[in-house]
């Protein structure tokens, strides 16, 4: 039950940061949900960067594992939202800014998990 409210505490700072982030930069531009890019883009630092110290099993508890990655990037991030968007950039004719959102998205969240990772390592180290 304890693991229970420590996801539903971190879900939901998670997606309150990425409400706040969405009303800061999605008004920045129409074409382009900039909010929700960075939302994706830092929550995949944020897990890699943890994931080093439950993979090194250091100074990192299942509480703050439950709390952190399941619920605070679980919120913070959204798959969901990130395919509504790139849907409604294809129905409003926008397909070179889909393309460039979904493959900007994939491609900068595994480098953004790859240097969580590799920061994650360092500070370990």
């Amino acid at each position: 039950m304890r693991e229970i409210f420590l996801v539903f505490i971190g879900g939901g700072i998670g997606s309150c940061c990425r409400y706040f982030l969405a009303i800061a930069f999605n008004q920045v531009s129409i074409n382009f949900p900039i909010g929700t890019f960075m939302a994706n883009i830092l929550s995949c630092l944020v897990l890699g960067f943890f994931s080093m110290w439950t993979i090194n099993k250091l100074s990192f508890s299942d509480e703050l594992r439950f709390l952190i990655m399941v619920g605070f990037c679980g919120g913070f991030s959204t798959f969901s939202t990130f395919d509504n968007e790139l849907l409604r950039l294809i129905k409003d004719g926008q397909y070179l800014h889909s393309i460039i959102y979904g493959s900007i998205s994939i491609v900068l969240g595994l480098v953004a998990l790859l240097l969580g990772i590799n920061l994650g390592q360092k500070f370990l180290s």
